[in-house]
Parts: C-alpha cells; structure tokens; sequence
C-alpha cells in the first residue's frame, strides 16, 4: 500500500478515513505545521509518497515551476461533501494508487481526472 502525506489543509475526517481504511497517512498539520509548500513536496518525494492535498497551488508547483513530485492528488468538493469525497478516495487508492505515481489526479466524490507530471 502507498505511503500518503496529507497536506496541511486536508480535513480532518478524510485523513482519518484514510487511517481506518488501512492506509499509512502523515499528516503535515499533525507532524509540521506551516511549513511551505514546496517542503511539503520534498517531504512526499523523500518518504516516496503521494500528496494528498485540498490546495491549487500545487498544480502551479509541479505543473509551472517544475518542482519534482512522485505524485499529487488535489481534492475538489463541497464543504458537505467530505464524507463522501472521503469514500471515493479510499475507494479509488485501494485499487489504483499505483497509477497515481506522476500523475496530478483531480478527485471529486464521483469525478477522477489524471495528468502526466512533466
């Protein structure tokens, strides 16, 4: 299974959906709080992890400024639609994770989209 860093703006209960589902995830907001975001990157690249983040501007990290990612996976969706959200990314990581690698993904609660990483 894939090593996951939630960054630190991801909510709560999806990160701990994630933990009850069986997936190793270290949460910035829990282990360095306010650090920059492309530490956040370095941090992911060294642990060999994927990010999981609620953030855009790491589209603009890896996409504009070509700062190295082994994978990002940005969350969209309603304030009341965690839960669901939560779900969906449990679900598509337990059977897909190992394609996420060099991929921007854009998740929704019923949405997947994936890009190659330059």
């Amino acid at each position: 299974m894939s090593s996951l860093i939630a960054d630190e703006n991801c909510h709560a209960g999806i990160i701990e959906h994630l933990r009850s589902s069986g997936f190793a995830v270290v949460s910035i907001r829990e282990s360095s709080p306010g650090i920059s975001d492309i530490s956040v990157l370095d941090l992911a690249v060294k642990n060999n992890a994927l990010l999981i983040t609620e953030d855009s501007d790491f589209g603009e990290l890896v996409f504009s400024h070509h700062n190295p990612s082994l994978g990002v996976v940005f969350l969209r969706y309603a304030p009341q639609e965690w839960r669901q959200t939560a779900e969906a990314l449990a679900k598509v990581l337990s059977v897909r994770a190992h394609e996420f690698f060099g991929k921007f993904v854009v998740l929704t609660k019923d949405r997947l989209r994936m890009r190659d990483i330059p």
